[in-house]
């Protein structure tokens, strides 16, 4: 699930479970490249923190996307 930092960034409603899924549903999985935080760790103890930064570095680096999520 979204983080609450994530949400404010994009813009999304709280909380935006259904809405991320109804875009992912439509989405393109491989149009951009986000770290995958220890997906191959059988402990499932790991943090979203770098996922997080990363959401937040692009975001900063392509504003066009929130202003035209087609763009």
């Amino acid at each position: 699930m979204f983080s609450t930092k994530r949400e404010k960034l994009i813009g999304l409603p709280t909380p935006p479970a259904r809405k991320i899924d109804r875009l992912a549903e439509r989405g393109n999985p491989k149009a951009f490249d986000f770290p995958r935080p220890m997906i191959n760790d059988p402990t499932h103890d790991f943090s979203f923190s770098g996922l997080k930064t990363s959401v937040r570095y692009f975001l900063r680096d392509h504003p066009a996307l929130l202003e035209n999520p087609k763009a």
